[in-house]
């Protein structure tokens, strides 16, 4: 196999992105697959990060500090800060909170988001044992010294750092310095676990909560819906589990990828979590969770209504705006009593009046589907389901796998000869394949049309907009466009 490679060619299109060393890669686990590291905490922290920035939209929260008033002050400034970011064009409202501005998230969001996180770490009793302020300094600046002494060095041999150059010789050792003894600190105060906790929040705090924020559910991340289920299943039977559990790239606007799969626990686990709280539970979730709770309530002793699955389910019920038949009490997304002058006869109390669990037969079509359509964005719902049936059973991880970029197709380890062509083109090939041969022109040509006052205009949009409202402006707009480019995904 290896010689008939050896005496073919290689046409490759779209070489900018199959031969990126980042974006196109192969990674084959193998051997015995293994547990997470600090599992149920690891996917509860990413949860209680998370559900901040639905309290923008919601006005409430899921985690456990709703009567908090620290969280209630904490949770308010963001709001504010996403508010202004979305009047500054740096945060993104439609489809849902989308970061456009990491600046903006490093020196406004980000202080706040600590705050938010020192809040869970204190309540888990990971920081018991040192300092606020040196938890705050750790999750803000962390204690890695490596490129600060990069930087140094470079300063030492007299060239320019290109990583900071407004830090001077003396500011680089005092933060070196300071982030030694702070590394010391901690090492001294925390167990080794706790010590890893901390550095998984930090990793949120600085890395995966940005990235997780640009990204756009059913455009470059999304969980599976119905139909993609059977379009895969058809195209694979034998898909992996995971790819229906868990949350997958997206090359397009509802457009799956047919294999990729992201390969960071932590990105999986944020990405999935936004993925279910955005597109709500599909119903093979939701029949999961009902047979589940129908089970329980059977092996449970008591009385049916104090029983701790009957209990749940009023409490979701409760949480969606809905009531429980018998109780004869409606409540909003807050959990507060709704009264009005005759609720039995109100229309909509009726559409979201929903069975006790004890009556609930998963064979009745109408009490299901009831029950399904109040509880299936609920917040507390999706998250019991994926910490009780997705994350344990589908975040399993093996240490050893098998590795490749593109950068290995396009090198002559496999193939002597090689031709690559992108309407994009890029220099970051591998250094076999030469230079890039660019249009002489091609560039220069694009900027002057996209640039010039006769062919190109903008027009500022007025904050609240949705993609409805953008469409019917564009077709009602003096006088008429002549070509609408594809950009829906941006704002869709």
């Amino acid at each position: 196999m290896l010689d008939v490679f050896r005496s073919s060619v290689v046409l490759m299109d779209e070489v900018d992105l199959i031969l990126h060393p980042l974006k196109s890669e192969l990674n084959f686990p193998i051997g015995p697959k293994n547990s997470l590291d600090f599992e149920p905490l690891r996917w509860q922290l990413a949860i209680h990060i998370l559900d901040a920035l639905f309290y923008y939209e919601r006005g409430s929260i899921s985690v456990d500090f709703k009567k908090s008033k620290s969280a209630s002050k904490i949770l308010n400034a963001l709001k504010e800060q996403l508010k202004k970011g979305c009047e500054n064009r740096m945060i993104q409202q439609r489809p849902h909170v989308v970061l456009l501005d990491e600046d903006f998230y490093r020196k406004t969001l980000k202080p706040t988001i600590a705050e938010w996180i020192m809040l869970w770490l204190e309540v888990n009793h990971t920081t018991a044992t040192v300092s606020s302020q040196s938890v705050r300094e750790y999750l803000m600046r962390g204690a890695d010294t490596t490129v600060l002494k990069h930087m140094l060095r470079e300063i030492q041999k007299g060239e320019t750092s290109s990583c900071k150059p407004e830090m001077t010789k003396e500011e680089i050792v005092t933060e070196i310095k300071r982030r030694e003894d702070l590394q010391e600190y901690l090492n001294e105060n925390l167990d080794a676990g706790h010590l890893q906790m901390i550095s998984l929040a930090r990793d949120w705090c600085t890395s995966y909560l940005p990235h997780v924020m640009q990204k756009i559910n059913r455009v470059t991340f999304g969980i599976l819906n119905e139909t993609d289920i059977q379009r895969a299943i058809k195209r694979d039977p034998h898909m992996p589990k995971t790819r229906v559990r868990l949350a997958i790239p997206f090359v397009g606007k509802d457009k799956p990828s047919e294999s990729s799969e992201f390969a960071h626990p932590d990105i999986i686990i944020g990405l999935t979590v936004l993925a279910y709280r955005y597109s709500g539970m599909r119903k093979v979730d939701f029949h999961e969770t009902l047979t589940h709770l129908v089970t329980s309530f059977q092996k449970e002793l008591g009385p049916a209504h104090e029983r701790k699955s009957s209990v749940r389910h009023a409490t979701w019920v409760k949480e969606s705006g809905g009531v429980v038949k018998g109780t004869k009490r409606k409540y909003d997304e807050e959990g507060n009593e709704i009264k009005t002058d005759d609720v039995e006869d109100d229309e909509e109390q009726d559409e979201k009046e929903v069975v006790p669990l004890q009556m609930l037969k998963p064979s009745n079509a109408e009490q299901v589907k009831k029950l399904f359509n109040l509880v299936r964005l609920n917040p507390s719902t999706i998250h019991w389901y994926l910490t009780e049936f997705i994350f344990p059973s589908n975040t399993m991880h093996q240490v050893v796998k098998l590795s490749a970029s593109g950068q290995a197709l396009g090198g002559d380890m496999l193939i002597d000869r090689r031709i690559g062509f992108s309407g994009t083109p890029s220099s970051l090939l591998p250094l076999e394949m030469g230079k890039c041969g660019y249009e002489k022109g091609a560039d220069g040509l694009m900027i002057q049309f996209l640039t010039s006052p006769k062919i190109v205009s903008y027009e500022n949009i007025k904050t609240g907009w949705s993609p409805k409202s953008l469409l019917d402006q564009i077709a009602s707009a003096e006088p008429h466009y002549h070509a609408l480019i594809d950009t829906g995904a941006l704002i869709t």
